[in-house]
């Protein structure tokens, strides 16, 4: 049995197959909306999602995708999340307000419930994000390291990784990505990484050699990506978590950092909905790469 982390996309976030790439690389599954029906599809046209597009996306992906349906619960539950998160960022441009939109999806589908693949007893599914700016638009978040507490407070663990490069079609880099997410040594190495960052993000007070570990596990994941596909291009995926008032004491705010991992405290300029982690996980509530 195992233990998965799946990421939550939007509506639009297929429609860059470039940006598709490391997601496949990042997570185990890949959850996005999908038009149930002839008129959804045809509204997804109209609003420029381009649905074929995505089914071609999610075809390639196979069972590296999960397609989520979207009823009227979700709908609400969008409205009431994208209402909050505009009272929570101010002076926010019009463009980043109709980004909020979409961020509302992936963070309603990250709350959502989900069958379980067989041999997978458990699964951590997080808001995906396509870059840090994108992410600062939305929350306002002043990203410099913090050595107190402070009111909205949240840790950030960075993570190097190697991506498949092609210069001339991304889809040549989502089939290498694809390939190798299903590769079982990349799969196990991966999950190696990701069950000790949870460690250190779940720890009161982890220790060093905690850290020095998923150091390690981290290079040998990229010296294997390395060994696998020809050409690759590094880059960095970013976790975050926001820490509920009360629960930050003993937080290691001296930071961590080494060629491939990173942990930082930051601070979030105002409230945030859907950025605190839920009860029993260990896992980042949000996620993006460069």
């Amino acid at each position: 049995m195992s233990h998965e982390r799946w990421g939550a996309f939007s509506v639009v976030d297929h429609k860059d197959l470039g940006g598709v790439a490391p997601d496949v690389l990042l997570y185990d599954r890949l959850v996005f909306p999908v038009p149930g029906t002839d008129f959804e599809k045809a509204r997804w046209e109209a609003e420029g999602w381009q649905p074929r597009k995505q089914e071609e996306m999610l075809e390639a992906l196979d069972d590296l995708a999960v397609s989520a349906s979207w009823n009227g619960q979700d709908q609400r539950k969008w409205a009431e999340l994208n209402r909050a998160l505009q009272e929570d960022v101010a002076q926010i441009v019009s463009e980043a307000r109709q980004d909020l939109g979409y961020l509302a999806t992936r963070m309603v589908l990250a709350a959502k419930r989900y069958p379980l693949p067989h041999g997978v007893d458990g699964v951590d599914v997080i808001a995906a994000n396509r870059s840090e700016q994108e992410f600062r638009r939305k929350f306002e978040v002043d990203l410099e390291e913090v050595s107190s507490i402070v009111p909205n407070f949240g840790i950030r663990l960075s993570q190097r990784i190697a991506v498949p490069l092609s210069d001339r079609d991304p889809k040549d880099a989502l089939t290498s990505s694809v390939q190798l997410a299903r590769d079982g040594d990349f799969r196990r190495k991966r999950s190696r990484v990701y069950e000790l960052q949870n460690q250190v993000l779940s720890t009161a007070e982890p220790a060093l050699e905690t850290f020095q570990e998923l150091e390690a596990a981290t290079e040998d994941l990229i010296n294997y990506i390395c060994l696998m596909v020809k050409r690759v291009r590094f880059t960095n995926a970013f976790g975050l978590v926001g820490i509920q008032p009360g629960h930050a004491v003993g937080r290691p705010f001296r930071g961590y950092k080494s060629r491939s991992t990173t942990i930082s405290a930051l601070q979030f300029r105002g409230q945030v909905h859907g950025l605190t982690r839920p009860a029993g996980s260990s896992a980042p509530t949000a996620m993006y790469h460069e």
